[in-house]
């Protein structure tokens, strides 16, 4: 595991804007394969909000394409697009995420033997710079959990979500 550390001057201080922790692209990396559990649709409910998620397999199983929804009270919120490869000058596995306001943001994924660990960056709409790490959980083959922590914008922090329970859809 890597870890790095990008510091800003702030007067006679130096102050960390971020941290991140990775893992080596190396023989053990992951394999886009080891995703293949996720192809299918998926949906989570949490109060008003809902979200369903769709996974496919891109040409030649080269990629991964997803496409995702959040509904608030049945109208359409956020959709985005996200497409998922392996580096090829890294090896590792990688993301790449574009929604509907314009945000665009990338991941590295990694697991960790029971979770997927995702280090993610990325850009809002009026150019802000976020950062999370996001976990998923595998609980099956019909169900994962979700969870986004160590969230900031624009350098400042930003609350942990809680976990959000996904379920496989059954056709």
């Amino acid at each position: 595991m890597a870890l790095s550390a990008m510091f800003v001057r702030d007067g006679a201080d130096w102050l960390v804007a971020s941290v991140k922790e990775t893992l080596p692209a190396d023989a053990d990396a992951a394999e886009l394969s080891d995703l293949e559990f996720l192809i299918g649709d998926w949906e989570a409910k949490r109060g008003d909000r809902d979200m369903s998620i769709s996974y496919a397999w891109g040409d030649g199983k080269a990629f991964l394409r997803t496409r995702d929804t959040v509904r608030e009270k049945g109208k359409v919120t956020a959709s985005g697009t996200e497409i998922f490869a392996k580096d090829p000058a890294t090896g590792s596995l990688r993301a790449w995420m574009f929604d509907k306001s314009g945000t665009i943001a990338e991941s590295d994924w990694g697991f960790d033997g029971a979770a997927w660990v995702l280090t993610a960056t990325g850009t809002l709409p009026l150019g802000a710079e976020t950062s999370a790490t996001n976990i998923l959980v595998p609980l099956g083959p019909d169900a994962l959990t979700w969870q986004s922590i160590d969230r900031s914008i624009a350098g400042q922090p930003v609350p942990d979500l809680v976990p959000l329970e996904i379920t496989r859809v059954k056709k």
